[in-house]
């Protein structure tokens, strides 16, 4: 079943290289990302996420410019952020990256 009906939703607009901080640590309880909808409307960026300072997956997701990247839950979070970690989004260049996290607490 999905829990994005049960979601917190933070809203994405970045456009610094590096890593943008999109749901802070939580000292309580764990952020579990269940859906992510993103458009590079800059330019090409690689993304890659994070919790904390440590990269989910050592390869970079690549999108075009003006392209999207979509990721949705299917009963199992996308990705899983433990206690005290915050999820983040690296980008590779300084380009616009907007669209949104669905995420939950604990």
């Amino acid at each position: 079943m999905s829990n994005v009906r049960n979601c917190y939703v933070a809203d994405v607009n970045i456009s610094s290289s590096g890593d943008n901080t999109i749901v802070a640590a939580d000292s309580s309880a764990p952020v579990r990302v269940w859906k992510i909808s993103l458009q590079a409307t800059g330019g090409q960026n690689n993304v890659i996420f994070k919790k904390g300072s440590t990269a989910f997956n050592a390869s970079a997701y690549v999108i075009p410019s003006n392209s999207t990247f979509f990721e949705q839950d299917d009963g199992v979070a996308v990705f899983d952020c433990p206690i005290n970690s915050a999820f983040v989004i690296n980008l590779s260049a300084a380009t616009e990256v907007m669209g949104q996290v669905y995420y939950t607490k604990g």
